[in-house]
């Protein structure tokens, strides 16, 4: 094991670890310990306060993997063989659609109202994506149709949460 010290910046190198030295960072400690707090309660402190730290730290970045899965638009992910689309809870008016394209070759595809309206074309090159915005009404549906490579139409259905669906060639 091998210690390195690194100035007057009061911490040590061990491996892949790197200790500070109370001493230095904390400098209310000495005052503590010169009123009268022993070093055991003053150790236990210092070990909550890493403790409350390191546990907000997870808090705040475990949140982003629930936040995917409750979108506010629809998320349509285009593989070789299947197509999966995670859509939003609730209706609402102004949508975004995006497209991520899991294949190793270009899509094309296009965006279509259940009236035969056409919303937007997607080219979108292999491991990217592409986003447009909808207005849609209440009671209208939104077809994604692939055009190159050629897969059936998928509905986009709101509430429907995550689904997938295979392809029809």
């Amino acid at each position: 094991m091998t210690f390195h010290r690194f100035g007057s910046l009061g911490w040590l190198y061990v491996g892949d670890l790197v200790y500070f030295e109370r001493r230095q960072f904390f400098p209310v400690l000495d005052l503590l310990k010169e009123v009268g707090f022993s070093s055991k309660i003053i150790d236990k402190g210092v070990s909550s306060l890493k403790t409350i730290i390191l546990v907000g730290w997870f808090l705040v970045y475990s949140s982003g993997g629930y936040a995917y899965e409750k979108s506010d638009t629809f998320y349509v992910q285009v593989h070789d063989q299947f197509v999966k689309v995670l859509s939003p809870d609730q209706y609402k008016e102004n949508l975004s659609v995006i497209v991520e394209n899991k294949m190793n070759q270009k899509l094309l595809g296009k965006l279509v109202k259940g009236n035969g309206e056409r919303v937007g074309f997607y080219s979108i090159v292999p491991q990217s994506m592409s986003s447009l915005d909808v207005v849609l009404k209440k009671q209208e549906r939104l077809f994604f149709v692939p055009l190159s490579p050629s897969f059936q139409e998928v509905e986009l259905q709101i509430g429907k949460k995550s689904y997938e669906i295979p392809p029809e060639r």
